[in-house]
């Protein structure tokens, strides 16, 4: 008959399997479940990288809204100057022509001045002529 210690031994051998096939199938049991949450893990990153990036992306609409606010209120303040500088240069070329008229004016006035001063410079020469004759 076999020896107690050879059947002890088998005996402790199959324990021994036994423990081992258990420790693999926990140890793969352990492994999924690190991995699921590894990749919960990951899954959370990569939310709150997703979050910081839907921040950003706000935070960058925001400010467009707030640039196309003042690029309107711009473009309203150039249609104003314009508006005005229309009006200046309508308001420019009528002074213009009443410069031009004015100075039509003055020139024939001029010539009008001019020829009674040398009308009056004969009355005064004949005046005097006529004067002296007198006396």
């Amino acid at each position: 008959m076999p020896e107690i210690t050879t059947i002890a031994f088998v005996f402790l051998a199959l324990l021994a399997l036994l423990a081992a096939v258990v420790a693999v199938g926990w140890l793969s049991r352990v492994n999924r479940h690190l991995s699921e949450l590894g990749r919960r893990v990951l899954a959370s990153e990569d939310v709150e990288r997703i979050a910081d990036a839907m921040q950003k992306a706000a935070s960058f609409e925001s400010r467009t809204a707030g640039c196309e606010n003042r690029l309107d209120k711009s473009q309203n303040q150039l249609e104003e100057h314009e508006t005005k500088l229309r009006e200046l240069a309508v308001k420019l070329s009528e002074g213009e022509q009443v410069v031009g008229r004015h100075t039509t004016g003055l020139a024939a006035t001029s010539d009008k001045a001019a020829s009674l001063e040398s009308r009056l410079d004969g009355f005064e020469h004949s005046a005097g002529e006529k004067l002296r004759q007198l006396l």
